[in-house]
């Protein structure tokens, strides 16, 4: 195995391969049997796995029990070999299956039958992951080809739908998943990739043999840099299949952002903006004024979402020629001619500096002369900064105590709580450091206080404790609501509490939320909650599941941590804090990941906490609101 994957394995590899064309109850499918064999062949050749780690089942050896046994086959390898890695891959059917709490299924060849024989759920899928984890498996992908695919594992959706059977689908009925059941204390990576939304058919290839997903997933695969690629930079490469109404999706536990099949999910950045060339090389960048772009701002141009810069260095930097609400037009430079780029090819754009000239931020320090020796004017210009007489008028105060470089962030920031002088500190000595709070100060202060124009109706957010001891046994019992009517809350004994929120969209527009965790000590923004992320150039449209559907609500625990449920902390030796939770709310999917900042900039670097039918087209829009919690010990 010469690739970049097999260097980076630091244990094996196992596969659990399942694939049906003939059906006791179903009608037959043609390609699924060739699509199993076509991926048991790929990671053999390009993944490097033996063939001892692959468990595959076809057509009579899949039936459900044969998958049930399959998958403990696929686990006693897994502990006896030391595998760190899994793939999990099914080509066939699905249905919705109302005999099995209503949960949406994949068929297996006995589904259905005289025996009402049912189908393996959403809940197996996630019982299998657990089990996977507790094994000591890293990261699960799986890789699921059949209708309603990504309502097996669409975390926090409301409830069951039942649609009508398509004879062109690959399945004959479809579910949408209920929502109370959770993937807690997982410590594992998972990442799925479906072939299409939870209502939605998934179709064959009758002309080119094979299915429109499978064909199009490993043909990505097989490109020659895959071994850079990211979950989500392989999403972006999929294309997605409007006239089918077929939309690839993925949903990943906080590993989006990792190296594909293997990645821990900080491999790349969150800063990286999908940006497609196109003839002329003016094309879109896939963030505009609702992630917080401002024209005049500038981006920098790279192959690829790696966040470390020796691997993807700047290719250059793009104009920009307009600004809207979820893009902006840029105009790419030449690049580099020993770099072969195509029409179609794939790029990433990061933000090298946002333009804010009318509201440079102000910096106050008692030593004003040693204040410009660390800020120059080039400096001052990069970073929108203005040095102020008067403490008075500054938003960002700075000063020297025993070696040490303090901060305090004064009167811009809107907020109903006054903070506290920061309990980070950097050496007096390293100008870099300080620079980077100061930066770092700018990019959270910007965030938390930006508003949307329009007004936030229609929604409202709840946060509830959980019992643990009950969820242990099955049982999901929220408290109260801990939220007030001006979305605030003391918390009291805060870090013996562990916390569900619960989004009410009362509008009849279905809606796509992303949340987040503001920590003004660590200067932080965590991600607690992201929509699932489309394929190709239609990725960015309603043609992706909108996991806040009209008159529904939305659970979310932290499906982005490790333990699966809000958690908050206090620093130790204080007793008191203050964090934010921060709900964007938008009519379509958007780039508002770029917000994420997960490494506090003050040394030693603390991590960030906070676990913690057709649509029709609706006008693009965007709304945002602040929850404070004052946490207490």
């Amino acid at each position: 195995m010469s690739t970049a994957i097999s260097a980076n394995l630091v244990r094996p590899m196992s596969t659990f391969s399942i694939a049906v064309n003939h059906y006791s109850d179903l009608p037959d499918l043609a390609s699924s049997v060739a699509d199993g064999d076509r991926f048991d062949t790929y990671v053999q050749t390009n993944l490097g796995v033996p063939r001892r780690n692959i468990v595959s089942l076809r057509d009579a050896a899949a039936t459900k029990n044969g998958i049930l046994n399959g998958f403990k086959r696929l686990l006693n390898h897994v502990k006896a070999s030391g595998t760190a890695y899994v793939i999990i891959f099914f080509s066939g059917h699905g249905t919705w299956d109302g005999t099995t709490s209503s949960d949406s299924v994949l068929c297996p060849s006995d589904f259905g039958s005289s025996k009402v024989i049912g189908g393996i759920s959403g809940s197996t899928i996630s019982e299998w992951r657990h089990e996977l984890a507790a094994a000591g498996v890293l990261k699960t992908t799986v890789i699921l080809d059949c209708c309603g695919a990504s309502g097996l594992v669409s975390l926090g959706i409301p409830e069951s739908i039942k649609f009508s059977p398509k004879p062109s689908s690959r399945v004959v009925t479809h579910n949408t998943r209920r929502a109370l059941r959770y993937l807690h204390r997982s410590s594992s990576g998972f990442t799925l990739f479906a072939s299409s939304g939870r209502s939605k058919d998934s179709y064959e290839n009758p002309e080119e043999g094979g299915s429109l997903f499978v064909n199009s997933f490993l043909s990505v695969l097989q490109e020659a840099n895959f071994k850079s690629f990211t979950d989500i930079s392989l999403m972006h490469r999929l294309p997605s299949e409007p006239e089918f109404r077929q939309m690839p999706h993925c949903i990943s536990n906080g590993r989006i952002y990792g190296t594909l099949f293997i990645g821990r999910g900080d491999e790349g950045g969150t800063s990286f903006v999908v940006t497609a060339m196109e003839e002329g090389q003016c094309t879109i960048v896939r963030a505009g004024s609702a992630e917080g772009i401002k024209a005049g701002s500038v981006w920098s141009i790279h192959r690829t979402n790696l966040a470390d810069s020796q691997e993807n260095p700047a290719l250059g930097q793009l104009t920009v020629l307009k600004v809207d609400l979820f893009s902006t037009t840029v105009k790419i430079p030449p690049l580099p001619s020993a770099i072969p780029f195509t029409a179609n090819s794939i790029l990433y754009s990061k933000l090298v500096r946002n333009a804010d000239s009318s509201e440079p931020i102000s910096v106050y320090s008692f030593n004003k002369a040693w204040l410009e020796s660390v800020i120059p004017p080039a400096v001052r210009t990069e970073l929108s900064v203005r040095i102020v007489d008067n403490i008075e008028e500054s938003d960002l105060a700075l000063w020297v105590d025993q070696g040490r470089v303090r901060f305090q962030r004064r009167k811009k920031l809107q907020i109903p709580y006054s903070e506290p002088v920061m309990r980070g500190s950097v050496n007096a000595e390293n100008v870099s450091a300080i620079r980077n709070v100061v930066k770092a100060s700018i990019f959270f202060d910007y965030h938390l206080k930006r508003n949307s124009q329009r007004e936030f109706k229609g929604v409202r957010m709840e946060l509830k404790e959980v019992d643990e001891e009950e969820l242990e046994e099955g049982n999901l019992c929220p408290k109260e609501n801990v939220l007030s009517d001006e979305w605030s809350a003391t918390i009291h004994d805060c870090e013996q509490k562990r916390f569900i929120v619960t989004l009410h969209n009362e509008s009849d527009i279905p809606l796509y939320p992303y949340l987040f965790y503001f920590d003004p000590d660590k200067l932080t923004i965590t991600s607690l909650y992201s929509p699932p992320v489309g394929g190709g150039k239609d990725g960015f449209t309603s043609l992706v599941d909108a996991p806040l559907a009209p008159k529904k609500q939305l659970n979310i625990g932290n499906i982005n941590a490790d333990d699966g449920l809000l958690a908050f902390d206090v620093a130790k030796g204080e007793n008191a804090e203050v964090g934010y939770l921060r709900l964007f709310l938008s009519t379509q999917p958007a780039a508002f990941d770029t917000m994420v900042s997960s490494e506090s900039p003050f040394f030693p670097m603390v991590l960030a906490k906070g676990l913690a039918q057709a649509p029709r087209r609706r006008p693009s829009k965007w709304m945002v609101k602040t929850a404070t919690l004052n946490l207490i010990r």
